[in-house]
């Protein structure tokens, strides 16, 4: 990493942040939309606004460090619930669903913003993020919302250091993305709460067990598949059936194939 160029890069975003008045930043638990609404509080203390959307695939303990984080750091952060599962594309699970949800999540949050003054609409995405697949991005560009963070280049390390400079306790949280990115696609009877439930308790449960990424992939009504890093494959082998005891499936399976990002995604022909 080009120590002069990094510096560069947070003068840059420093001051594109203070064009901004009246900020009203996307906010969730993870280290980019942390360190965005961090810096967006610090360039505006008295009109800024967060807002973390709060839908059918929002795990509440995201929601509980994204409260922590903010009293911590003296955010004025709004929670909103935003119905998603209205939308067909969203409850049926079609490919375009991060398109349609992250869509409806921007116009509700630009309403609601717009109801407490706001006049700049942030959200977190990094520089990183426009290398791979992410359907949300155009339904960003749609709703005017502005990605300082990626605008300027910053890498998902770049954000991790940037945010460990300035204290976020997020900065070394690992990603935790929306809950319903665990479910195959096209789901022909839509989404259960029940289903989402047994995801979110099982991903809990391997949280004692696992410190790096995982996901606890949906297979079918009756399976669950772990997918982890390669360092931690090894530790499953050998303790499988002590750590899937309180995983509510009847089958949980281990992938042999070493945790990546968008595994659903990369079956559907979108690498």
């Amino acid at each position: 990493m080009n120590q002069n160029a990094y510096e560069i890069k947070k003068k840059r975003l420093l001051t594109q942040l203070k064009d901004y008045d009246h900020p009203v930043i996307a906010c969730s638990a993870g280290a980019d939309s942390a360190l965005l609404t961090d810096l967006a509080f610090k360039a505006h203390p008295d009109t800024a606004l967060a807002i973390f959307a709060v839908t059918e695939g929002t795990d509440e303990g995201e929601q509980n460090y994204a409260a922590a984080e903010a009293k911590r750091r003296g955010w004025r952060l709004h929670f909103l619930r935003v119905e998603t599962f209205a939308e067909s594309d969203i409850f049926h699970n079609r490919r375009s669903r991060c398109y349609h949800c992250k869509k409806l999540i921007c116009e509700e949050l630009r309403r609601y913003g717009e109801k407490y003054g706001g006049k700049h609409f942030l959200e977190g995405s990094n520089g990183d993020d426009r290398f791979v697949h992410r359907p949300g991005e155009r339904a960003v560009a749609e709703t005017g919302f502005r990605s300082p963070l990626a605008d300027n280049g910053f890498s998902k390390a770049e954000v991790r250091r940037f945010g460990a400079e300035r204290g976020l306790l997020s900065a070394a949280k690992l990603s935790t993305p929306c809950l319903l990115t665990r479910f195959p696609y096209d789901l022909d009877e839509g989404f259960r709460a029940f289903d989402i439930e047994r995801i979110k308790a099982g991903e809990h449960h391997l949280k004692q067990f696992l410190s790096d990424n995982f996901r606890l992939r949906f297979v079918d009504r009756e399976t669950a598949r772990i997918e982890a890093s390669e360092g931690e494959i090894s530790f499953l082998r050998h303790n499988f059936q002590a750590v899937i005891n309180n995983i509510p499936f009847a089958r949980v399976l281990l992938d042999e194939t070493p945790f990546h990002s968008g595994s659903f995604d990369r079956k559907a022909g979108n690498d």
